[in-house]
């Protein structure tokens, strides 16, 4: 049986891992933004304080205007179709469902093809 505090752990090292992915995968690209001012830059946002000196407005702007909103997009997307992927299988009790066991599949081809 597995104990709460194990279940705790497990979500703490999940968030951690998240944090630390979203900060290497914002600081990744054609111009290379260094993670530190990434997380710098990120923390900043958060609190609703101005940008830090040290840091360029050009790696300020990469990072909160471009970057940013791709990878919270992505990441949405992501959690959005795991939902839609648990709710099919559950609907139609198969564990191995897929978008085709409801002509789903066929259907997104042929809007994507007019």
């Amino acid at each position: 049986m597995v104990t709460d505090w194990r279940i705790a752990l497990a979500i703490a090292a999940g968030t951690v891992l998240l944090a630390f992915l979203l900060v290497l995968d914002t600081s990744l690209g054609p111009v290379t933004v260094a993670p530190g001012a990434v997380a710098r830059i990120m923390a900043r946002a958060a609190l609703g304080r101005s940008p830090s000196p040290d840091i360029s407005p050009a790696a300020t702007a990469i990072v909160l205007q471009l970057r940013l909103p791709r990878v919270l997009l992505a990441g949405s997307v992501g959690a959005e179709l795991a939902v839609v992927g648990a709710l099919l299988q559950t609907t139609t009790r198969n564990d191995l469902a897929d978008p085709f066991v409801l002509n789903v599949g066929e259907v997104s081809l042929f809007q994507s093809n007019e």
